[in-house]
């Protein structure tokens, strides 16, 4: 039992937003489907983190204090695991929030938590950029582009290099980190934003600005802009904005920039639809490729982060799948001599055993082991709540070996590959 009085909760930080307007309170998607908030306390978060928000880099780390929350909190066990975890019932009030953090993602893959300085922008310092601050500006260049929705796609490693290179000076360029003195002693905790300039345009271009998330509209943006006009001696100074991005055009325009050309841009081969014809500014853009290619992979990863929110905001089910334990892995494995040669692995949800993969080495089929390790996987899935088993299997794998199992088909796509069939298989469980 813990006995700090402070909760931690992940959330997206859009509908986290809704906290920083006075009287507001946060009340999540997911309180809807479960009735309560999930919650963690300090030594669990980093756990929490690299378990159901790997790589995620739009949600907040929320500090609470529970005895502020006026709503029940209840230190229930995770399902299939032996820790417990505090759940909220009823909503979090905006006076109940004591500090937003950062969730960081560092080049290794683990979390790092940060807390944002409660820094005055009076202070704030303009510094250059060195090498050791790279990893940081990375992941910061990296949330940049997604907040402007950049066509141009870029993995970290892209990132990492053309940051080097501005570091470095590389065309011009200068990197300003955006510094809180009174922040944390670690120089990168300090950091609040950064921004990049051009000075070998004329006039000098500021490229990028940059300000964290959770800091936004306190005043280190327009803070930021008078630091960069004294570095520069008032030399004329113009910004690149995305027309769409109306609420950074807005911010330039309040820093006393006027619009003096119209940037226009042609996006390359372009096939239009008659659809997208009648939609102004809608165009099909065709991305072909390999799957290990860098545009594919980039526009597959955009599609299915937006398919799983629109899947999640309007099926109960599968906002549930995404939930704290909503999924139960299962692998039974077949060993000889200390060294795997089979398995088979299935996951548990919404009362299904789904099987994913299954393989025993060719010199031991027929011999009953890949019965004995699906019948444990199935009794390991019915003790997880499952009632029912599906599967997918190709007719030149085993639709037979599961027939005699109890399976039934239950659908057949002819011709796929040419000349065989895929099955859709089903078994009751009971």
């Amino acid at each position: 039992m813990h006995a700090g009085a402070t909760l931690y909760h992940i959330a997206h930080e859009p509908e986290w937003d809704c906290l920083r307007s006075p009287g507001a309170s946060y009340l999540p998607d997911s309180a809807s489907a479960e009735g309560f908030i999930h919650c963690c306390y300090w030594d669990q978060l980093s756990s929490v983190a690299k378990r159901y928000f790997r790589d995620r880099t739009d949600v907040v780390v929320a500090e609470m204090d529970a005895g502020r929350l006026g709503a029940s909190v209840r230190m229930e066990r995770a399902p299939r695991t032996a820790e417990s975890y505090p759940h909220v019932y009823g909503a979090i009030p905006v006076s109940a929030a004591t500090g937003e953090l950062e969730l960081r993602w560092l080049s290794g893959g683990e979390p790092q938590i940060v807390r944002w300085p409660n820094a005055d922008p009076s202070a704030l310092e303009l510094v250059r950029a060195e090498m050791e601050n790279l990893e940081l500006l990375t992941l910061l260049n990296l949330q940049l582009r997604e907040d402007e929705g950049y066509q141009e796609l870029m993995d970290r490693r892209e990132v990492r290099r053309r940051m080097a290179a501005f570091i470095t000076g590389h065309g011009g360029h200068q990197v300003y980190c955006l510094v809180a003195p009174d922040g944390p002693r670690d120089a990168d905790r300090r950091i609040v934003g950064y921004a990049t300039a051009n000075t070998d345009r004329t006039p000098l271009c500021l490229r990028q600005l940059f300000v964290l998330r959770g800091m936004r509209g306190r005043g280190f943006g327009s803070r930021a802009v008078e630091l960069l006009r004294t570095e520069f001696h008032g030399e004329p100074m113009e910004v690149e904005a995305l027309s769409r991005n109306a609420r950074a055009v807005s911010f330039w325009r309040q820093q006393g920039f006027d619009e003096r050309y119209v940037g226009l841009r042609w996006p390359g081969t372009i096939r239009r639809s008659d659809a997208a014809d009648g939609a102004a500014g809608v165009t099909m853009q065709v991305i072909t490729g390999t799957t290990t290619d860098r545009s594919v992979h980039h526009a597959n990863a955009f599609i299915l982060d937006r398919l799983k929110s629109y899947n999640a905001r309007h099926s109960e089910h599968l906002r549930r799948i995404h939930r704290l334990g909503a999924v139960r892995e299962i692998v039974v494995m077949l060993t000889e001599a200390d060294q795997w040669i089979g398995g088979v692995r299935g996951s548990v949800y919404w009362d299904w055993l789904d099987i994913r993969y299954f393989w025993i080495d060719e010199r031991l089929r027929g011999q009953g082991h890949g019965s004995a390790m699906l019948a444990e996987l199935e009794r390991l899935a019915q003790e997880d709540g499952a009632r029912r088993a599906r599967l997918s299997t190709f007719s030149f794998q085993a639709k037979d070996f599961y027939l005699r199992r109890g399976y039934e088909i239950v659908g057949e796509l002819t011709d796929f590959p040419p000349g065989e069939s895929l099955y859709w298989m089903r078994k009751e469980l009971a």
